[in-house]
């Protein structure tokens, strides 16, 4: 997913420094599932797991993967659908570029390009993001702290103590990578401190790629959550809770 070469990655670790950063609540634990790029799996079957339980996800989405993937992917009437029952519909940018192999002009282009795409599809548009591969520098964390309510990256921690809007971290739903104990214990350490974990994956399907989850595992950390006791939440609107509980 993240660029491997060293630059990269110092770059990284230069983003988590800085940002729009709020206490959370000790007393409160919320979990948002996330979903990136789209499948159609994930409009179809990981919406349907949410709304089983009475919740709803946050779906991060690029306006060029439309009805790619041989029609693996969402189309807008979906998107409409997921956003009239609730769901929240966020920005992925929209060619799902490496924003740290480009100038910072070409970022907010495609940005922006991503912003034309929901108007036209008729979506609000997307008040939270998530950095496409997770790769984000100062200068694009900057960029997006200025547009967007929050951001999510892709280091897989939950949320303890307080939380950086700009880098949101975020579990790793994918089934050949986590385990059901290590997904409890995330859930339990979130419950027993207070925090917002937040959940991503891709597709979900009953043959999982490498970032993918299984219709059973999502049923697994959606069912711990209820039974926790958990505010499931989209992402803006979990913000507006944690900025509203200070």
């Amino acid at each position: 997913m993240e660029s491997k070469n060293l630059r990269g990655k110092i770059e990284r670790r230069m983003a988590r420094l800085g940002g729009r950063r709020i206490p959370l609540p000790s007393d409160r634990s919320i979990v948002s599932f996330t979903f990136d790029d789209v499948p159609r799996s994930a409009c179809e079957t990981g919406a349907a797991i949410l709304e089983k339980a009475g919740a709803r996800g946050t779906f991060y989405v690029c306006g060029a993967l439309e009805n790619a993937g041989n029609g693996t992917m969402f189309d807008v009437e979906t998107l409409r659908q997921l956003n009239a029952k609730g769901h929240e519909i966020g920005s992925h940018g929209f060619a799902h570029l490496d924003y740290q192999s480009i100038p910072i002009a070409e970022v907010q282009a495609d940005i922006a390009r991503n912003d034309e795409y929901f108007d036209a599809a008729g979506l609000p548009r997307a008040t939270s993001f998530a950095y496409p591969y997770g790769c984000v520098n100062p200068a694009v964390k900057r960029l997006c702290g200025e547009r967007f309510l929050a951001s999510r990256g892709v280091e897989s921690k939950g949320n303890i103590g307080s939380v950086d809007l700009d880098l949101v971290k975020a579990v790793r739903l994918y089934s050949h990578a986590i385990s059901e104990p290590f997904l409890a214990a995330e859930f339990r350490q979130a419950k027993l401190k207070g925090g917002w974990l937040v959940i991503m994956t891709h597709a979900v399907t009953q043959s999982p790629g490498e970032f993918d989850a299984s219709p059973q595992l999502l049923e697994t950390a959606v069912r711990i959550a209820v039974d926790l006791g958990f505010a499931i939440l989209p992402a803006a609107a979990a913000v507006g809770e944690l900025q509203g509980t200070k």
